[in-house]
């Protein structure tokens, strides 16, 4: 076995080992290595053949084996290896060797990342790169610490033997894991004295082209004898390795020609006529923080694709184009390539473009500079993109808080409000639409406007939102009748209140298309809130599209490139079935790489990664751009006609392509397996199959997990229309709440002076959640409540030894306390809740109001505000020193505005119960889940009356 002596500092030029690194050779009783462990996963231990061998080790007297399997996983799991937080990297190397009767099986190689020696759930494999059998062959990663996740201080290294079926033998030897201060110990970074890049554009190819690399930067040196390129697929397989001479480099380049369209990366190494081994090209980038702070990441790939050549922009999918904040031409290019039909050109800059205020077009009133703006339409119209004109920014002259310079996130404060004198925003549209009415004849007002504080692109008031809508609708169908307009993009659910207090306003008129962003968008929530205004639903699009979206403060767990781009894709098809009019991708380029994300939260920099190709250290794609070609090129202009779902986890959607035949999308939320056995009709020997990435397919068909497949031609499935396959993301989370219910009695539960005078008091004892680490024996609750025409009453008695409460108004939760929040609407709408706080003060019980939904115009009566002790309710408090906790609380519904009882519906609601024993707030436990961990009415418990 190994261990590492962990040091309290590491030197710049130290690798940090064991002493004694002596391998297998200590044995226990068993005859196994001390200190590892035998594990097996998704299958039983009983069966699983390994241990210490002495058959033609490495190194050293022992090695270990491992029999190939049957099914399943298995082998042998290390000791917890502790790694100092000074460390920067962490080289792990082995040996290994397979017999030559060794198939049906491949090696597995991984770490698993711990805590405090509790596994995170979370993992790294490794490649295994054999070159024969029978041969001992050293493995060697190197592992950034930056890329660990959350506080990990420790490792775990699993040798395994995975699969089916299996014959055969694998072998393991000579295990080391190393760790250092910077990578640079490793030989990672030694000076590269040239630089590889494709000359394609964004190394993006169609199928008759080869990717092409050349030296971009820099010179070979003169004694290189050889460049090698190891060509990876998606799935990190190796495929295919090409090595060229110094002189073939320096005249032709190194070449590859893909066999088939998909996502691939290279590993280059060169060898030199006075160096033993080979070097790999590593290239390294830098990322600065707004604090000043800079973050060196590095590399060892270069990423290309092979995709379908779009037709015309004329006969191409209108469904389709790209968020577009003035791109240069090769982003332009590349958006062609991708199949996109149109742009949505985010923004034309009125008064700033983002911060870049220098690209403002009115610098004064009735000062016009549409040069810049002129240029770029130019490039757009000779790609023959449709353009969306999204019209956005105050100017600072025109602003009602011009001394507001401080940026929100990417927004000077002064260009988030209407304009003084709202008529400059209409004179400033007409100005646009009577210079553009030939390239634009869809503009989208603002963008993302929300409740105050919700949206750094909108600091104003939802009355000044609606003046600015209706000014600007007004002005472009003055220039344009015929033109669409485009409420700006609501991100969301969670402007569902925003849209509503719009919609109170009258400013339900002045839009023609609902413009929607996010991932998971659908617009029945927003059709719901038009029809209770009496308005007629109209079309919507998403103008801004987040599916790969991941914000910096999302960095802990990062989703891998391939369930991105199949979440990708399933969006698409969900928003298609919506009815959707367009779909506008966020966005071509990258703001920051998912690798430094870690860093951006670290520093308390708001930022994402949402491009479809990578930005540093080089232009490139990802793995989404692939599948959002083949997906746009394959679907072309059909239409949604149904999906169906099966018990094998396996699902389907069909498509109806414009010569009638039908184009299916199949994958698996279960496990990979053959197609379910209701889908054979459509495996004729001509049926054409290709997987997200366009890559073909031959019968019998394997469905794995973790792609998509589409299936041209056969026949015809039955299939509804909604069969709950393609729903909104959320919608998805939501129906996996585990919504409780309840019954309340009719009638009050104690009288004015807190006694208790209800007979039938219906107690709540199930269902609670329990977010406590450790939790206290001692601690548990149930609770009740009772409805009259005037008020609740709700009782909570609370086991628990030990009461403590001692803090501030708005704080109470992190002492001894309750919580309580009511859906106001009945309705699930984010924001839509009221939610106090009950406890025990030094200056008595109090009902301290922490949550209220947006209220504009004038106030009720009954009612009190947010921030404060309500007004109308009381609470009764009893502590029972050493056992109980009994809260007694009344609030009228008039505190709960703009709520409506009605005892024929049930009231949705959560209870949570503070639970902290002198040392700080342990936790809770949660009837109904909607307060704790997040704001989310959706989970609130239902209760009846009885």
């Amino acid at each position: 076995f190994f261990f590492l002596t962990v040091l309290f500092s590491l030197s710049a030029s130290q690798a940090v080992t064991s002493p004694d690194n002596n391998d297998f050779e200590i044995v226990d009783n068993l005859g196994n290595p001390e200190k590892w462990t035998i594990f097996a996963w998704n299958r039983s231990r009983e069966g699983v053949e390994a241990g210490i061998t002495k058959t033609n080790p490495a190194s050293g007297k022992n090695a270990v084996f491992i029999k190939a399997l049957d099914k399943g996983a298995a082998g042998f799991v290390s000791p917890f290896v502790s790694i100092p937080k000074e460390a920067g990297a962490v080289r792990v190397s082995f040996m290994i060797r397979k017999s030559a009767s060794y198939g049906g099986n491949n090696p597995s190689v991984f770490v698993t990342f711990h805590k405090e020696k509790a596994y995170i759930n979370r993992s790294k494999d490794f490649k295994i790169i054999f070159t024969g059998a029978e041969i001992w062959e050293k493995q060697e990663t190197i592992l950034l610490t930056d890329s660990f996740p959350g506080d990990v201080n420790g490792l775990k290294l699993n040798l395994t033997t995975s699969g089916k079926d299996g014959k055969g033998m694998l072998f393991y030897d000579s295990c080391l894991i190393e760790y250092a201060k910077d990578q640079q110990i490793f030989g990672m970074m030694e000076p590269i004295p040239f630089s590889l890049a494709c000359l394609n554009t964004g190394a993006f190819l169609y199928s008759n082209m080869p990717a092409v690399f050349t030296i971009v930067k820099g010179n070979a040196p003169a004694d290189m004898l050889q460049l090698k390129g190891r060509v990876y697929n998606s799935a990190d397989k190796l495929i295919d390795e090409v090595s060229i001479t110094r002189n073939e480099l320096e005249n032709r380049g190194w070449k590859y020609q893909p066999a088939e369209n998909g996502y691939y990366e290279i590993e280059f190494e060169y060898i030199l006529s006075t160096r033993d081994k080979p070097l790999r090209i590593m290239e390294s980038y830098d990322v600065r923080s707004p604090r000043g702070n800079i973050k060196t990441f590095t590399t060892g790939r270069h990423a290309f694709a092979r995709v379908i050549h779009p037709p015309s922009v004329k006969e191409r999918s209108p469904l389709f184009g790209f968020s577009d904040q003035h791109e240069p031409e090769e982003l332009c290019r590349l958006a062609d390539a991708l199949g996109f039909s149109f742009s949505r050109l985010h923004a034309i800059p009125w008064g700033s473009q983002f911060g870049r205020t220098n690209l403002a077009i009115e610098k004064s009133k009735g000062d016009y500079d549409f040069s810049k703006l002129d240029e770029h339409i130019a490039l757009l119209r000779s790609f023959g993109f449709m353009i969306i004109g999204n019209v956005l920014y105050t100017p600072r002259w025109a602003s009602p808080h011009p001394e507001d310079t401080k940026m929100y996130i990417c927004v000077p404060g002064f260009a988030a409000y209407a304009p003084r004198r709202i008529e400059d925003f209409g004179d400033f549209i007409r100005a646009a639409a009577e210079r553009y009415k030939q390239d634009i004849k869809i503009w989208e007002l603002w963008n993302e406007p929300h409740l105050p504080g919700g949206s750094c692109f909108w600091l104003d008031t939802p009355e000044n939102f609606a003046a600015l809508l209706a000014n600007g609708y007004t002005a472009v169908k003055s220039v344009q009748p015929d033109a669409e307009v485009l409420i700006g993009g609501l991100g969301g659910r969670r402007y569902l209140p925003f849209y509503k207090k719009l919609l109170s306003l009258g400013g339900g008129v002045y839009f023609d298309t609902l413009a929607l962003h996010g991932a998971g968008s659908t617009p029945e929530e927003f059709f719901e809130l038009d029809r209770e205004f009496g308005i007629k639903p109209r079309p919507w699009m998403s103008s801004e599209h987040h599916s790969i979206l991941i914000n910096a403060n999302e960095s802990e767990s990062l989703p891998s490139e391939t369930e991105l781009a199949r979440k990708m894709i399933l969006d698409f098809c969900t928003m298609i079935k919506y009815g959707v009019k367009r779909i506008s991708v966020f966005c071509i380029r990258n703001i920051i790489e998912k690798e430094s994300l870690q860093f951006a939260q670290k520093e308390g920099w708001f930022t994402q990664c949402a491009g479809l190709f990578r930005k540093n250290p080089r232009l490139e794609p990802r793995l989404a751009a692939v599948a959002v070609n083949i997906f746009i090129n394959t679907l072309g202009k059909s239409v949604y006609e149904g999906e169906a779902a099966y018990a094998s986890g396996q699902k389907i959607c069909s498509f109806k392509k414009s010569d009638g035949r039908h184009l299916y999308i199949l994958w698996s939320d279960g496990k990979t397996s053959g197609p379910d056995n209701a889908l054979a009709v459509l495996f004729a020997p001509d049926t054409k199959i290709i997987t997200m990435e366009g890559k073909a397919c031959t019968l019998p068909l394997v469905v794995e997990s973790n792609n998509l497949y589409y299936i041209d031609g056969g026949s015809a499935l039955p299939l509804a229309a909604d069969a709950g396959v393609l729903v909104s993301f959320k919608k998805k989370e939501i129906l996996k709440y585990p919504v409780p219910a309840a019954h309340g009695i009719s009638g009050q539960l104690f009288n004015e002076t807190g006694k208790i005078t209800a007979k039938n008091i219906i107690w709540i004892t199930n269902n609670w959640i329990s977010e406590i680490k450790n939790r206290p024996e001692d601690f548990n609750a149930r609770w009740a409540i009772g409805a009259s025409e005037k008020f609740f009453d709700i009782i909570i008695e609370v086991r628990d030894n030990t009461f403590v409460q001692s803090e501030k108004p708005g704080l109470y939760w992190r002492g001894d306390s309750v919580q309580i929040a009511f859906d106001t609407f009945g309705k699930e709408m984010p924001n839509d809740q009221v939610e106090f706080q009950v406890a025990l003060t030094d200056e008595g019980p109090c009902i301290y109001k922490c949550l209220i939904p947006y209220i504009g115009g004038d106030l009720p009566s009954g009612w009190t505000p947010k921030n404060k002790n309500i007004q109308y309710g009381s609470a009764f408090i009893d502590i029972e020193q050493g056992s109980r906790i009994i809260y007694r609380i009344r609030i009228e519904h008039t505190e709960l505005y703009p709520f409506a009882y009605n005892p024929d519906k049930p009231v949705r609601m959560s209870i949570l119960v503070n639970n902290n024993n002198g040392n700080g707030r342990l936790g809770w436990i949660e009837w109904g889940a909607g307060i704790g961990k997040d704001k989310e009415i959706a989970k609130f418990g239902k209760i009846f009356w009885k």
